[in-house]
């Protein structure tokens, strides 16, 4: 597939996600996708899923948006750093456990792989420091220096 339509799948899952647009989020996902969360252990197979588990995500951070930093494309795999900022108002599930509102603001940095197959993502995967938000909601202690 060509570059920059790679490079498209990957904007416009984002567009969707900050939209809160989940009917839009999940056009790009093949119905078999398959989501893996590194940061929190989570995975999860099918479009429905996969949309869900990004949705409890707008739960916990009504105000969630992700900005694209830099992209790169090859053969079938879409590599993105993104940026994501947002205010823990609602209930975070983590590994372990809800954690209630905190009412802080978050702002983190990952990086989103995305395998695509007839022009739909069949695999995400999501590598984020969790260990970094549960300490920014005041969840767990901040590492000292």
């Amino acid at each position: 597939m060509e570059k920059q339509k790679l490079l498209d799948i990957a904007r416009r899952s984002m567009d969707a996600f900050n939209a809160r647009d989940w009917n839009r989020f999940g056009e790009v996902l093949s119905p078999n996708a398959v989501y893996d969360e590194i940061g929190t252990g989570r995975r999860v197979t099918g479009r429905d899923s996969v949309v869900d588990l990004t949705r409890g995500w707008s739960v916990a951070f009504p105000d969630l948006k992700g900005t694209i930093d830099h992209s790169v494309a090859s053969d079938d795999y879409v590599l993105c750093e993104v940026t994501y900022k947002g205010t823990q108002d609602g209930e975070l599930k983590a590994p372990s456990g809800s954690v209630a509102p905190s009412h802080k603001p978050v702002t983190t940095r990952c990086v989103q792989s995305f395998h695509v197959a007839d022009g739909h993502v069949v695999e995400m995967r999501n590598y984020f420091d969790m260990l970094h938000v549960l300490q920014a909601v005041n969840a767990l202690p901040s590492k000292t220096t």
